[in-house]
């Protein structure tokens, strides 16, 4: 059995266990990453800055490549994943980069990475966002929650310019930012629910969408009794025991 202070340990390094997984998965997991990233290039100080602040997180073992294979043309970067094994690919195109600084993009994609075990779309990207310097970003950025999304919008901008209807472009774009609006509630106030244990932020980052929703509605007495009562004996919840 992982020992606490080894769990811990990976962790620091970036490798949170997953809501499905078993320990047996988790290390396996982690062992393919690290004889993955062999001979790579990989994620490091200082592009992982704010990674490292907000979440306590050094990663070592992350591979990047800078490519534009398979990258939207206003994506700065992207996350892709070999079964389980994450590949952060940075964009090359330069003007992106007076958009958006390299090291940010690359703190956001870390989080997904780092998230490689979780398949959880609702408050994933807000995670990610938390890295960004402004706090429009930080705010407006988790505006889309899947990869198909901006292409919604795009096509009700093409409906509104061809009929000469603002409607579709005004309802669809509504949508968004409404549910953004609902989700950026829900998350602060999780966040807020756990601000008196040791590692608010590293506590979120563990935590599935339907936990996220839950603890928000919680009292932050409720929720150290939850947390600490909690018997689960899977990676994930020994690992949120350890950051309380």
């Amino acid at each position: 059995m992982i020992t606490d202070k080894n769990l811990l340990q990976l962790y620091r390094m970036g490798f949170l266990p997953g809501p499905e997984e078993s320990e047996e998965q988790f290390l396996r997991r982690v062992e393919r990453t690290k004889e993955f990233s062999q001979g790579k290039e990989k994620i490091s100080l200082p592009l992982a800055k704010k990674v490292q602040d907000l979440f306590h997180i050094t990663p070592q073992d992350f591979v990047r490549c800078f490519d534009n294979k398979k990258l939207s043309f206003w994506e700065g970067g992207a996350t892709f994943f070999y079964e389980d094994i994450p590949l952060i690919r940075l964009s090359k195109k330069k003007w992106l980069s007076f958009l958006y600084p390299i090291e940010e993009i690359a703190s956001h994609e870390l989080i997904h990475a780092i998230r490689a075990a979780f398949q959880e779309s609702r408050f994933e990207e807000f995670f990610a966002y938390l890295t960004s310097k402004r706090s429009y970003r930080r705010y407006f950025g988790p505006l889309f929650s899947h990869t198909l999304e901006p292409w919604v919008l795009i096509f009700a901008l093409f409906l509104t310019i061809a009929l000469f209807n603002p409607l579709f472009l005004s309802l669809t774009l509504l949508f968004f930012l409404f549910r953004l609006f609902l989700r950026q509630r829900i998350f602060h106030n999780c966040l807020k629910r756990l601000k008196n244990t040791k590692n608010p932020l590293s506590i979120a980052l563990c935590l599935t969408d339907k936990e996220i929703l839950h603890f928000a509605k919680q009292s932050q007495e409720k929720i150290k009794q939850l947390l600490q009562g909690n018997q689960d004996l899977s990676p994930r919840w020994r690992l949120i025991r350890l950051l309380i």
